[in-house]
This record gives C-alpha cells, structure tokens and sequence, in this order.
C-alpha cells in the first residue's frame, strides 16, 4: 500500500506531545511554526516501492588495502568529489576518490591535543572537517587531506556537529549538567556563543546519539530523542519546523518527556516489549534536498521512510519495498543528494546475492572478494 497525502503548513500555538520546548529568555525562541506531518499508520505494514522513487543506480567499490579495513559505515559525506567515511567501530574516517580509490585517513588516537579518544562525528564545511571528539570535549578541525589544524573545547561532551556559514552546532544532548542540548560556537574565533534547548531533568546523564542533526543552504536541522518535533536552529534561536503525528495510540503519552529511563524500559514492556514496539520512535534521520525532505522513525521494529516534496508539499511514506533491481533498499541510507539517494553494501552481502540472481548484472561486474571493503550504491531520484 503507498500512502500519499498534501501537507499545509500551519501555525501550531501548541502541540500536545510537547511540554519543553525552547526554553530562552528571548521569547523569540518560544515560536511554534512549523509543518505538522499527520501520517496514518495501518495495521498491516504499509509499503513505499522503491521503483516509485528510484531510478538508475551504479555501484563504486572503495579499494581495499593493508591501510584501509573498513568495519563498518556510519556516515558519509561527499565533499569536492571525495568519499569522507566514518567508521565509529575503529574510530576513524576515510578518505576516497569518487572512483573508490583510498586516500589516506584521519586517525589520530591518543590524548594530546592533535589526537582523539574517539570520534563522535564529522561534518565538512569551508575546506574544513570539523571532528568532533566528544570524550575528549573538543572539536579538531583538518584541511581536506586529512592534515590536523588545530583543536579548540567544547563545554561539555557532545555527540553531534553541524555548521551554518558563521557558526558551528553541537548536541550536547543528555550529558550537560546545565540542562543544554545545543551549544553555539563561533567559527570566528571558537568561542561558545550561546547554549540553549532545555531538556527534561529525568534525561539528565542518559546519551542517544543519532543522525537527525544536519544542515542545508546554511540552514541547521535538528530533532531530540525525547519528543516528535524537528527544529530549526540558529545563533539564538529554536524554532519547530516540522512535527510527526501518527495519532495517540501509535505514540508516547504527552508527560513521556519526563520519564525517567526506568519508566521508559516500563512503559515499552506495557506496550508490548521492545520487539515490535507499536509507537513509533522520535525521528532517527534527517536530511535535505533542494527538492525533498527525508526523515526516518521506527515503528514495529520497521524503518518507515517520509519524502516530502518541497515544492508540491506532497508526501509519500512506507517501508521501502525493494525489487530485485533494488534489493538492498531497506538498509542503512546514508546520503542525499539532489541527484541521487547513497547506502553502502558489504561485499560479502552483495556476493551472496548475485550468486542467486543471475540477472544482476551490475553486481557481477564487480571483481570481489568476501572480505573486500563495502561498497557504495548510488540511487538516482525519478
């Protein structure tokens, strides 16, 4: 089944799932606009066919050398041509041409000031990689070939970075003890600008990395493991931007906010345990296009995907279906572009498949081996 529905943006002077907010002193920052995604979720699971939003995809193998074992993918930038790849399991991050052929790496362990203990993530802006080393508390910037700069703090540990054209965003998520998700630095100078987005005393101490923290044009995107709202931010302000309603029965109570993660872990087990769970999840993913906006939640231990069109305001949503052509569509989307959509495929996996579909030619012109790097698919957009 594909659901497709027209969204109108409209001012919310109140959403019921809501009860922090942006806590400021300016009440500028206590603005609710924003677009209100009302999506119906069906008992049976309800599909997106891949063939309805993809089109010609191509493959990019990353070279596999001594120097380069990948474990795993985490995140994926593309930057002036370049692979950036981090792999949180090794806690380094790799660089590639566009034809998969290694660069070099960043990897830099250790407590001095040009190392880390580990990387939380990365972001690329300005010809610099801002990466930020979250138990380290600092953020270590390097030029495009991976050569460190220099490191400046940060207040606390943080878990995720961004960048606007004058500012760098950090999610300090549950770990500050002055009750701040986001902290603002200056790209000037690195000092801390401000720190704001009040978060519920019973999170406190608890961390919850995830990927909905991004930009576009300079615009800065985040959403918070503890409600269904995706903000817009800025130097000094928290604006709703979009919120996810799948009506009260498939969604935390409006108090969940406040819970402790104990009376997370009791309410779960009330619903029906964490297999399978029927409420769906905060907003796992986020990214932007000049003409989609994608985010991701879990529902019944299933990823469902929303596209919006920004232009027609027209919105499709579902578990990707795959097809033989897109069989590996329900994993790990890591990159969007305005031309195409980017998830990675161990070589292992990709083996195992073409040795059942002999039609695939794609995959078996690629020369693998079992234990080869991943590689890169690239879904162009209908």
């Amino acid at each position: 089944m594909i659901k497709t529905s027209t969204l109108t943006s409209i001012i919310l002077l109140s959403l019921c799932f809501i009860t922090s907010g942006c806590h400021n002193t300016n009440d500028k920052n206590k603005r609710r606009e924003g677009i209100q995604f009302k999506l119906s979720l069906e008992q049976d699971i309800t599909f997106l066919p891949a063939d309805s939003i993809f089109g010609e995809k191509w493959i990019v193998p990353l070279e596999t050398t001594d120097e380069n074992i990948i474990s795993q993918i985490d995140k994926l930038e593309i930057y002036n041509d370049r692979f950036y790849i981090l792999d949180n399991t090794q806690d380094i991050i790799f660089i590639f041409d566009k034809s998969g052929r290694y660069i070099t790496k960043i990897a830099d362990f250790g407590r001095g000031p040009d190392e880390y203990l580990c990387i939380s993530d990365f972001h690329i802006d300005d010809r610099m990689i801002y990466v930020l080393a979250g138990r380290n508390r600092k953020i270590m910037c390097y030029d495009p070939n991976g050569k460190w700069i220099k490191s400046f703090p940060t207040t606390y540990g943080a878990d995720n970075i961004t960048t606007d054209s004058s500012y760098l965003y950090i999610n300090y998520n549950f770990t500050n003890p002055e009750g701040y998700n986001v902290g603002v630095y200056s790209k000037k100078d690195y000092s801390l600008v401000k720190q704001y987005k009040s978060y519920p005393k019973q999170q406190e101490g608890v961390a919850y990395g995830h990927k909905a923290w991004t930009n576009y044009n300079n615009q800065v995107y985040a959403s918070f493991h503890y409600e269904y709202n995706i903000y817009r931010l800025t130097p000094d302000t928290c604006t709703v931007f979009a919120s996810l309603d799948c009506g009260a029965d498939k969604m935390y109570p409006p108090d969940w906010n406040t819970f402790s993660p104990q009376q997370e872990e009791k309410y779960k087990k009330q619903k029906g345990g964490i297999i399978d769970l029927p409420i769906v999840s905060p907003v796992q993913s986020l990214y932007f296009t000049s003409r989609y906006m994608i985010f991701t939640f879990i529902y019944t231990s299933l990823e469902y995907t929303v596209i919006q069109d920004r232009s027609t305001q027209q919105v499709r949503y579902g578990v990707l279906k795959p097809t033989t052509y897109y069989w590996n569509i329900m994993c790990n989307k890591i990159y969007f572009s305005d031309e195409y959509m980017v998830l990675p495929e161990n070589a292992s996996n990709i083996i195992s498949y073409r040795s059942k579909v002999p039609s695939a030619k794609e995959e078996w012109a690629l020369n693998l081996k079992e234990d080869d790097n991943p590689c890169l698919y690239f879904y162009t957009w209908k």
